[in-house]
């Protein structure tokens, strides 16, 4: 609940924050806990962040699905770092999940904006 909060209000700081003290504390999350932190910080366009919390989820051994993925294209897209966007297309397509609608158009808008 309170990460969703976190979401909701665009409070990317304090959404890691949480997660952080998490794994410090080797508590077991969710992977939607991680997916809504990395949609915090989507919002506030902090992509360095969201790609920390992919390497977070990776070593906590969550299962990452597209959903993991789209939230930090989205954050490359607002950053309009088109190259890290397009990696993580390249990562998604390497571990056999589907890119969808939203990882597709926001790996578009990525490229657009990073003209």
């Amino acid at each position: 609940a309170m990460m969703s909060t976190c979401v909701t209000i665009g409070a990317w700081k304090e959404a890691m924050q949480i997660l952080n003290l998490l794994v410090q504390r080797k508590l077991e999350f969710h992977k939607n806990t991680f997916n809504a932190a990395s949609s915090a910080c989507g919002k506030d366009g902090r992509w360095q962040q969201a790609l920390h919390l992919l390497e977070l989820a990776k070593q906590a051994h969550l299962a990452l699905d597209g959903i993991s993925y789209n939230a930090s294209i989205s954050a490359c897209g607002q950053a309009s770092n088109w190259q890290h966007a397009l990696s993580l297309l390249d990562v998604m397509q390497n571990n056999d999940l589907v890119l969808d609608v939203i990882s597709c158009s926001a790996a578009i808008s990525a490229c657009e904006k990073g003209e």
